[in-house]
């Protein structure tokens, strides 16, 4: 739970509102703080600690209820509300210990490969795709005219590579994620692009 929300969760806006000078009658109302007016159109909200003022249309929680009636910034407002009502709150930010800064770094780390490796994936699948649809042109386009002629060399290959594109393709829309990492895996073992580039050629 952040700041704010322990702030929030420890105080009652209609215990707020009073102690900074507004008066609620039993409905909870009054005539708003923030323009004015003569009939009351402030409402407190207990059940779901918020207020709201039909006329001038400021709403919001016991935070910027504060904010707005000791024109502070959130964190100030938290700050005073803490003060004000005893809360005991730490409002010190903290100062990470050095082991929490190392798994923090560790933690970026991850992430940055995490979000490279996805990028990678989906670079060299658009790749696969585009070069799987011209192997079949050229499958196409060398197919022997009948079953005595010699096939030609690009035809051999091209039915080779499609074949093999195909199934890696099939393999990153439809397997598992355990089966498809360790598919990714290997072609990252065999130096990832430059594997892929000897595959497409």
């Amino acid at each position: 739970m952040d700041i704010f929300e322990e702030v929030k969760s420890r105080l009652d806006i209609a215990d707020v509102a009073e102690h900074y000078g507004i008066e609620l009658n039993k409905q909870n109302k009054c005539c708003c703080p923030f323009h004015t007016e003569k009939t009351a159109s402030f409402q407190v909200y207990p059940k779901s600690q918020s207020f709201y003022c039909f006329g001038c249309g400021v709403g919001g929680d016991v935070i910027s209820l504060t904010e707005k009636l000791l024109k502070l910034s959130p964190i100030k407002a938290a700050e005073r509300l803490n003060s004000d009502f005893n809360l005991g709150l730490n409002m010190k930010p903290h100062k990470p210990t050095p082991q929490e800064r190392i798994d923090k770094i560790r933690l970026d780390r991850k992430k940055m490969l995490v979000s490279s490796w996805a990028e990678w994936k989906d670079e060299a699948l658009n790749t696969m795709i585009f070069y799987e649809k011209l192997y079949r042109k050229i499958k196409i386009y060398f197919e022997p005219k009948s079953i005595d002629e010699e096939p030609h060399p690009l035809f051999v290959k091209s039915c080779q590579k499609s074949e093999y594109l195909s199934f890696l393709i099939d393999e990153v829309l439809t397997a598992d994620e355990t089966e498809r990492e360790r598919t990714w895996q290997e072609l990252y073992k065999n130096n990832g692009d430059e594997y892929l580039h000897g595959l497409c050629y």
